[in-house]
């Protein structure tokens, strides 16, 4: 007849990785103060296996380019960032952050 196996042993707490992001705690009030939060931007993008999806907001978060699918080429890349930088244009952004999801 065959041992029982033991249950294996699971670590309590995990060791915190490096790159891990966290709250910002103000990070980024200097750098809207410099320019005024109706001309900081946040670029929010939604990673995904074939096509990812990306908007633009102030800081205030008024939509100032609806959600928009991006095909994961190198046309695809293009074509999003020209349509981000004419919107940082059009919108009078003059800086920007870009906030990508974790998965």
């Amino acid at each position: 007849m065959a041992k029982p196996k033991k249950p294996k042993k699971y670590k309590t707490h995990k060791k915190r990785r490096p790159y891990t992001l966290h709250k910002p705690n103000g990070v980024l009030s200097a750098k809207v103060q410099a320019v005024g939060p109706k001309h900081f931007g946040i670029v929010a993008v939604d990673p995904a296996k074939g096509r990812t999806k990306w908007m633009l907001c102030d800081f205030y978060g008024d939509v100032l380019v609806e959600p928009a699918k991006v095909d994961h080429s190198k046309l695809g890349f293009d074509l999003a960032t020209l349509r981000l930088c004419e919107a940082m244009t059009q919108h009078e952004i003059k800086d920007v952050i870009i906030a990508i999801e974790r998965t």
